[in-house]
């Protein structure tokens, strides 16, 4: 995601969206920065981030997000990728847990 403050310019994040029965529930979590070669390689030449990890020398995986992800690689092995979905279903989540705040307010934008 262009993001104008970053060095990179660009900001990874993972999104969910959950279904609550009558409307979708948007999360998002923390953003990242991938390293500037990995945006460099993506921007210029098109790869993935897999890809572009790989082109970088930084790993040797053929797809990096289906094991623990580059945010894993990127905490020197304190967090996974895991740990950004639990975060971005979390923050999907809160309307259906506050739901009277949520419906009260959907209410009041009609």
């Amino acid at each position: 995601m262009p993001v104008p403050y970053a060095e990179t310019g660009k900001m990874d994040m993972t999104v969910c969206i959950c279904y609550g029965g009558d409307r979708d529930y948007m999360g998002i979590s923390s953003a990242f920065e991938q390293p500037p070669a990995v945006v460099q390689l993506v921007e210029q030449r098109g790869l993935d981030i897999s890809e572009a990890w790989r082109e970088a020398g930084l790993t040797d995986q053929i797809k990096i997000g289906e094991g623990r992800g580059s945010f894993y690689e990127l905490t020197n092995c304190r967090f996974t990728r895991n740990h950004l979905n639990e975060e971005a279903v979390r923050n999907a989540i809160i309307p259906l847990i506050r739901k009277e705040l949520y419906d009260m307010l959907m209410l009041r934008a009609r």
